[in-house]
């Protein structure tokens, strides 16, 4: 009733982590956005739907002086998050690219 299991090649194993590492980066860019969103609802400073790759950038001049100190943090944190799922895209891309060469040339 219990067959063997066969374990991913290492290679694959990598790129699912880099998958997964990019899907936690994109939630908790989204909970930063959300956060900042509901500190500036809370005093009536409402911003309007923008990129969430582009969002640090546009909604700091968005952001009332008295909160700038509170925010900074979450606005840079933004910043490097967002770098790395670049990277992270990048990476994923030319995986991708070896991946279907190799099939296509298979095939």
């Amino acid at each position: 009733m219990l067959y063997p299991i066969q374990h991913r090649e290492r290679s694959a194993r990598v790129d699912l982590a880099k998958l997964r590492s990019r899907d936690t980066l994109v939630a908790t860019r989204t909970a930063l956005i959300n956060n900042v969103r509901g500190v500036l609802k809370s005093f009536d400073a409402r911003v309007g739907p923008k990129s969430s790759a582009y969002f640090h950038g546009w909604v700091e001049d968005q952001i009332p002086e008295e909160l700038r100190d509170a925010l900074r943090p979450i606005l840079t944190t933004l910043t490097t998050v967002g770098e790395q799922i670049a990277m992270l895209d990048k990476e994923i891309g030319v995986a991708a690219a070896g991946s279907n060469s190799m099939s296509s040339a298979t095939d």
